[in-house]
């Protein structure tokens, strides 16, 4: 009684090691969270990792462009990245900062090499754990998807942001404006409406305003945003702050809704308000009337076209007196504002379609020309 078995029963139990398992962020909807089809040389990626062995197990992240035997490695903990190439390019294939969570302030230690400028681009992203067993691997596209994306090399330092949905001349209109200054050769654009529904926001505009779409505005010293009278209004009230911050100059043509909450228009621009409602129609031929200080800076007299198609529920403004300039004033009861810029003269807003105000005198282009050339520094 109670003497030990010298020759016990045995039975091994094979000890099986789990390797970490990624999947990329989903949006509320739990779709997955991809990149535009085409985007500039911004890009930014969040995903998950986990292990049932215990997530502390994960030893590291590694991370490719287009080759994923040519991988960098990151911190266990990385999550979210955003890459970035700068100009200006000496190739079309370079190697781009990796910053790690989603502020973009320091980069890693490490480049991210064989990014591709006007061309099409795959990031892969997978996992090692203590054991050695490494993950799936993440891919952007994925390899079931035929969505490619191509990467624009920027042209110079002007971005249009083309936020205007009406079938018209506008896209054609600025062209020639900029074309007349000699600047096409240094003007991108992106088209934030295409693909816009009532729910979602155009399909060219990051998922990630921040820190992706904030950014690649970034990439340009100067911006030109117009709008019809329905804006993609939290886009610019999380980024412009941040761009204009980082030394950006903006110039916006922007209608705003009938109904609206417009408390976050400060967050963007030196306004204090704005007229409770709107301006029905603007009758042909309305004259913008430069004020008394926008004279002595050279501003030119503008005024709505002589076309039938109408301009329609345009509101005017109560810029804040600390922080703001007028320039423009409606000719009508009242003389109410319609244009203003920042003291500092990095934002200007324009509260009309500035392919609607060349009517006579027919000065739309000297507005640009002073706009660029004269407020924001553009080199000739």
């Amino acid at each position: 009684c109670g003497q030990i078995d010298p020759n016990p029963a045995k039975i091994k139990l094979p000890l099986k090691n789990s390797p970490p398992l990624l999947k990329f962020l989903t949006d509320k909807n739990g779709t997955t969270i991809n990149l535009p089809e085409t985007t500039f040389t911004v890009a930014s990626f969040g995903w998950t990792a986990e292990d049932i062995d215990g997530n502390e197990s994960i030893k590291s992240i590694f991370i490719a462009l287009n080759d994923s035997t040519n991988a960098i490695e990151v911190p266990s903990n990385t999550r979210f990245i955003t890459i970035k190439a700068l100009p200006p390019f000496t190739s079309d294939i370079v190697s781009a900062n990796v910053y790690l969570g989603t502020s973009v302030s320091t980069p890693y230690q490490q480049k991210l090499p064989n990014f591709r400028l006007n061309g099409n681009n795959k990031i892969f992203i997978y996992a090692k754990d203590i054991a050695g067993a490494t993950s799936n691997f993440l891919s952007m596209p994925s390899s079931e998807s035929s969505i490619k994306w191509y990467v624009k090399k920027p042209k110079g330092d002007i971005l249009i942001i083309d936020d205007y949905g009406t079938a018209d001349n506008s896209t054609s209109f600025y062209n020639s404006i900029f074309d007349s200054l000699n600047l096409l050769n240094k003007v991108d654009i992106l088209d934030i409406k295409l693909g816009k529904t009532n729910t979602s926001y155009g399909v060219l505009l990051p998922k990630y305003i921040s820190p992706m779409f904030t950014e690649t505005l970034k990439l340009f010293k100067y911006v030109f945003w117009y709008s019809e009278n329905d804006p993609t209004l939290e886009p610019a009230q999380i980024s412009v702050p941040a761009y204009v911050q980082s030394g950006g100059k903006i110039l916006f043509s922007m209608v705003f809704p009938q109904v609206f909450d417009p408390r976050g228009l400060s967050d963007f621009l030196p306004v204090d308000s704005l007229s409770a409602s709107p301006i029905n129609l603007l009758f042909p031929n309305t004259l913008v009337n430069p004020t008394a200080f926008a004279i002595s800076k050279n501003y030119p007299q503008l005024s709505r076209d002589a076309s039938s198609t109408p301009v329609a529920r345009i509101r005017t403004y109560y810029p804040n007196s600390l922080t703001a300039d007028v320039l423009y004033e409606l000719g009508l009861s009242g003389n109410p504002i319609i244009g203003f810029k920042s003291k500092d003269s990095k934002i200007i807003f324009m509260g009309l379609p500035l392919h609607r105000t060349n009517g006579s005198p027919f000065k739309i282009k000297d507005f640009f020309h002073k706009v660029f050339f004269d407020e924001f520094g553009v080199t000739k």
